[in-house]
């Protein structure tokens, strides 16, 4: 009898002192959940002054972030790439894009992201007339004469900052 008391006083205990554990756990977060808002909120400001610098700068009608993301397998185990865009800022005449650039395929883009990632300068840019018929088709579909995406890091697949200029044919200089 012993035993069994022993037992079950032992399999109460660890059910217990995990649930104490868990409640300790999510009170935690809870906890942190404000710093980590605040931390996020000054990130996003902070990106978002650097958008609003640079289209100040350039004088471009759109300045972007994209972001690639992995999200589905195929049931041959294929990789579903997506594009996001994060993060806009646009001109007043400029419609922005950020609500509809959600998980948007990556197969249309796929030549602009390789040349991107190819590129000496980490850097692209594409028109309205460019010879590939999917980019041109893109930046009709998106209104854009003029785009420029900029590697975030050395690897194009952490993101590109993108520069688009609608009714305008821009060449930046190699200062710019």
């Amino acid at each position: 009898i012993s035993t069994i008391v022993g037992m079950v006083i032992v399999f109460v205990g660890k059910h217990f002192f995990d649930d104490w554990t868990d409640k300790r756990k999510e009170e935690r977060k809870l906890k942190e959940r404000p710093e980590m808002l605040n931390k996020n909120s000054k990130i996003m400001q902070s990106i978002s002054a650097c958008l609003i610098r640079l289209q100040a700068y350039t004088g471009c009608s759109r300045a972007a972030i994209f972001e690639y993301s992995n999200g589905n397998y195929t049931h041959a185990n294929i990789s579903m790439q997506y594009i996001d865009c994060t993060y806009e800022v646009t001109d007043e005449t400029t419609m922005p894009i950020i609500n509809n650039f959600k998980r948007v395929s990556i197969t249309p883009y796929l030549n602009q992201v390789l040349l991107i990632g190819k590129g000496d300068g980490g850097f692209a840019r594409v028109t309205d007339h460019d010879e590939d018929k999917e980019i041109r088709t893109m930046q009709q579909y998106w209104n854009t004469s003029t785009a420029y995406n900029f590697r975030i890091t050395d690897v194009v697949w952490d993101g590109v900052v993108g520069l688009s200029w609608i009714g305008k044919d821009v060449v930046l200089s190699q200062d710019e």
